[in-house]
């Protein structure tokens, strides 16, 4: 699934790039897809980290 996804949007900026025509702008496209889906990422896996640290500490504590 995330593989498809990454290539779409490889092949988005790469086409959008060559039909702009501005290098600069297909960059900064990148870097904000790219930033966007590593912090959603991120935080995914911050939030199952701690809903796992969450029962293990419930756990102990009962």
């Amino acid at each position: 699934m995330w593989f498809a996804v990454v290539m779409t949007l490889i092949t988005g900026i790469v086409g959008f790039e060559r039909g702009v025509g501005g290098g600069l702008i297909g960059l900064a496209v990148g870097a904000v897809v790219y930033g966007s889906i590593f912090i959603v990422g991120a935080i995914s896996r911050a939030r199952a980290h701690d809903r796992l640290m969450g029962k293990r500490a419930a756990r102990e504590t009962s």
